[in-house]
């Protein structure tokens, strides 16, 4: 828990450094690091608070969109799975997948994730036959992107079986 506050602290420094210069990529991605970080210690409403900041500079520097905003779409995605609000989650989820599929080349593991983060909604929300589709998506993804015997191989194998 240590290295939590540790990271809190340089977090919040760097925050007050680069908050001069409006809103920026940096900033947003120090607000990003600080929701991930309250994530990890499992305060999801401080983390949520972190992410709708970096999300909120992202919309506006990155219209078009950007693989940060996908990454901060997928932050928030995992906290409403984790409270248990699926549809919401499942909103951010496919918002993440749209932009990443645009931003990123086809077999970057970062569609991979959001085709499996829907994947586990779906199942959550009792929607097997989607969550189905979007494991074996999922699964095809991860038997290019990683050996046969890689862990998120063998989980969207177990999950299917």
């Amino acid at each position: 828990m240590e290295e939590y506050s540790l990271a809190h602290d340089y977090l919040t420094k760097l925050t007050r450094i680069i908050s001069d210069e409006n809103d920026t990529r940096d900033l947003a991605l120090v607000y990003y690091y600080q929701g991930l970080n309250f994530y990890r210690e499992g305060n999801y409403t401080q983390s949520m608070i972190e992410y709708e900041k970096a999300l909120a500079i992202q919309r506006k520097l990155f219209s078009e969109g950007h693989s940060d905003l996908g990454e901060t779409l997928r932050g928030i995605g995992v906290i409403y799975d984790n409270v248990g609000k699926y549809e919401l989650a499942l909103e951010k989820h496919l918002e993440c997948l749209a932009i990443s599929e645009k931003m990123l080349s086809k077999d970057h593991v970062h569609i991979a994730e959001a085709v499996n983060n829907i994947d586990v909604c779906y199942d959550r929300m009792g929607k097997f036959e989607w969550a189905l589709e979007y494991d074996i998506r999922a699964l095809e993804m991860k038997q290019h992107l990683f050996p046969y015997d890689h862990p998120d191989v063998e989980t969207n194998l177990n999950n299917i079986g």
